[in-house]
């Protein structure tokens, strides 16, 4: 048999077969709907990597199959979902959007991902409250979250703060939405792809709806630093997060801030303190080197900046530029 032959003779087998089983399900429903089923987890693809959510596609080949005998046989809300799912697929949103719609405003059996696609159908429709009307219903700002959260352990903080976005548009007094969207930000702002100013109303709306959080007074702390806030808040929220939980990044922010604000002494400590708890960072052991030249210990500072250069020879120029900074000490590398 020749396998380029495979795939077509796959999907006659298939159409084939849903024929036979079409013919079936008019006396039984039941069968209709694993019928309907099977075809329609055949016939689609999901890339769950789209923002907000997942982009459906279908088989070229299966486009032209219709569904209506073993959809009638079936009627119920799961076969509303199904053939709302396909028409989606295929581009026919208002149709697919009554579909999915029928089967999470169902009596019988509205489950969550009913509503997740009927908030999806209306989001590309361009209702965008009425997308969240149907998220919030179906309880789905969890699966935002975990989504956004997946985006921003991956490094892609673009796609995290969108799904966050979603978050607190499903509830807007969500805290842990804020902090995310603010997290997000601040990793974009870093590379100007966001706006400090924009971080830290985030991160204000945070603190407001979470007081007590750690994470909430850091994002504001940094985002005052970043921003040119003001300075004696930044100082001030850092400082009660780092005494509220061991983070490297309260330590480092906190050091970092004061050592350009000219200050020796403190920063020292508080870079030690940060590499204690992330060891593997190249910039706190950039600064450490820095907070040892602006105590005057030129010889400590010179003996850490062959030991950061030790650990990653492209930190040469990095801490070159620390060294030529401060007259009082001169660091030699060669």
């Amino acid at each position: 048999m020749n396998s380029k032959s495979l795939p077509g003779k796959a999907i006659w087998l298939v159409v084939s077969s849903l024929t036979t089983l079409t013919l079936m399900s008019m006396c039984q429903p039941s069968i209709a709907r694993n019928v309907l089923a099977a075809f329609t987890l055949y016939a689609l693809k999901m890339d769950r990597a789209n923002i907000p959510c997942p982009s459906l596609t279908t088989n070229p080949q299966l486009d032209s199959v219709q569904l209506p005998t073993m959809y009638e046989s079936a009627r119920d809300s799961r076969a509303d979902y199904l053939v709302g799912l396909y028409d989606f697929a295929r581009g026919k949103l208002s149709s697919a959007e009554i579909q999915i719609s029928h089967s999470a405003n169902s009596s019988s059996e509205p489950l969550p991902i009913y509503y997740l696609w009927a908030g999806c159908l209306k989001e590309a429709l361009g209702d965008e409250v009425g997308a969240v009307e149907e998220w919030r219903a179906g309880g789905a700002r969890e699966y935002f979250m975990r989504k956004g959260y997946a985006y921003f352990s991956q490094g892609n903080y673009a796609e995290s703060l969108r799904e966050y976005t979603v978050v607190i548009r499903i509830e807007p007094a969500f805290a842990n939405g804020w902090l995310g969207v603010a997290a997000a930000q601040q990793n974009l702002a870093t590379v100007n792809r966001a706006r400090w100013a924009d971080m830290l109303t985030s991160a204000k709306t945070a603190l407001a709806l979470a007081p007590d959080d750690p994470q909430a007074h850091y994002l504001v702390g940094y985002g005052l630093w970043l921003s040119g806030g003001d300075v004696r808040e930044a100082e001030l929220n850092l400082r009660w997060a780092l005494n509220k939980r061991a983070y490297w990044g309260d330590a480092y922010s906190l050091g970092r801030m004061l050592l350009d604000q000219g200050v020796a002494g403190e920063p020292t400590a508080l870079m030690q303190k940060a590499l204690s708890l992330k060891s593997d960072n190249d910039e706190i052991r950039a600064q450490l080197v820095r907070a040892y030249l602006a105590e005057g210990q030129c010889a400590v500072a010179q003996q850490e900046a062959r030991r950061a250069l030790e650990r990653n020879p492209a930190q040469q120029e990095r801490l070159r530029q620390i060294c030529g900074a401060y007259n009082a000490c001169k660091c030699i590398f060669d």
